[in-house]
């Protein structure tokens, strides 16, 4: 059997730190636990890291030489930790994870340092919108449509709604101004853009589960 690789001592050396923390309540949260710590002083900094201090004096399980530059020790900064440090944020799997609002459940605001979607994510799933040129497909009906989209977009949301789900709206919104224009394409007696509108959303209130982000919203951003 070949030797393991660096990519895959280091996924071992992951998978052997969560076994060592049962409690964490989610993967992804368990990473940036392991990964990010709040920074209290050089000796916790060390042990905070998972890591040596000094790239040279890494073990052989520690990052691939591919990744040590990118390696970094964030400050978690939050409502109860508000120093000031250099990284305060970082992203991982499509998360940015930094301090946000939040609100308790009595309504009081506070900062947590919480995941949402990146905003490249964002990018590059507007840049794959685009491309569906969804206002142009005149030839399909509105069920063709879902069925072409629906995939891609409720994977979307199963995976970026998992933290913060309404951080993704505005970009939903978008797909519902594609619809829109859709309308407007197909229908002259529906060319105005309030009657579009108005077409749309009844169209989502007798069938809710038709397209898959209109579980979210049913607004749409129009320009």
């Amino acid at each position: 059997m070949a030797a393991p690789g660096p990519a895959q001592t280091y996924a071992d050396d992951v998978a052997e730190r969560a076994a060592a923390h049962p409690r964490e309540p989610d993967p992804l949260l368990l990473i940036a636990h392991l990964l990010t710590r709040p920074v209290l002083g050089s000796e916790f900094l060390q042990q905070a890291a998972c890591l040596p201090l000094s790239p040279s004096s890494r073990p052989s399980k520690g990052l691939p030489s591919c990744c040590q530059d990118a390696t970094r020790l964030m400050y978690c900064k939050d409502g109860r930790r508000r120093g000031s440090f250099e990284h305060t944020a970082f992203t991982f799997l499509g998360y940015t994870f930094r301090a946000r609002q939040n609100q308790d459940r009595y309504g009081k605001s506070f900062q947590a340092f919480d995941p949402a979607v990146s905003r490249d994510a964002l990018k590059k799933m507007g840049r794959e919108v685009r491309t569906w040129r969804l206002h142009t497909r005149s030839d399909l009906s509105f069920k063709e449509l879902a069925r072409r989209i629906n995939p891609v977009v409720a994977g979307w949301i199963n995976y970026y709604g998992r933290f913060r789900p309404w951080e993704l709206n505005p970009f939903l919104m978008r797909i519902n101004a594609y619809l829109v224009r859709w309308i407007r394409q197909k229908y002259k007696r529906l060319a105005a853009e309030r009657k579009a509108i108005t077409k749309m959303q009844e169209i989502a209130r007798r069938y809710p589960r038709m397209f898959a982000h209109w579980r979210c919203t049913v607004a749409a951003v129009l320009t």
